[in-house]
């Protein structure tokens, strides 16, 4: 026999929260399982993992996954967050030799009130830039994006093109 099901609140299910815990557990897994020798794997130090290689290059991974139909943006929590521990990891950015790749099974969406050249969303933009399209939309983008912080202090400094190419 089989107990019954007490009353419960559906608001308080955490089954959403388990299931982007076992998507970070398992990438951090693959991660782990395709290390080369001469890599190590730091997990929930900088990022949800963290990958440096023997050549000082050091790789943030942030793991991000939603079990809705949940976009990611420039303005997302997530994103926010990932630039600005990336900002404060890199110094400033003058630490050429980290990087911050953010993982995540959401499909990138249309920033609130900021259009993209193209109509490419923010994320797609910056894959654009990184492939040589012009920063300036992309700086203007963060900036508004942005709400505080060291990043927002930079970003609102003006950075010359040749600075955010760099």
């Amino acid at each position: 026999m089989t107990a019954p099901i007490p009353p419960f609140d559906p608001k308080r299910h955490a089954d959403h929260v388990v299931r982007a815990y076992q998507y970070q557990f398992l990438e951090t897994a693959i991660t782990w399982l395709e290390l080369a020798s001469t890599e190590t794997l730091f997990v929930e130090i900088a990022e949800d993992y963290d990958l440096a290689s023997a050549d000082g290059q050091t790789r943030l991974t942030q793991v991000a996954h939603a079990s809705t139909n949940r976009q990611l943006t420039l303005a997302s929590e997530k994103s926010r967050h990932a630039l600005d521990n990336y900002w404060m990891a890199s110094a400033a950015g003058e630490n050429r030799s980290i990087s911050l790749v953010l993982h995540t099974n959401m499909s990138s969406g249309y920033e609130k009130g900021f259009t993209f050249p193209d109509g490419q969303t923010g994320i797609e933009y910056w894959s654009s830039v990184q492939l040589g399209a012009d920063p300036s939309p992309l700086l203007d983008g963060l900036r508004k994006t942005h709400r505080k912080g060291p990043l927002l202090d930079w970003l609102n400094a003006t950075p010359s093109l040749a600075e955010l190419k760099s």
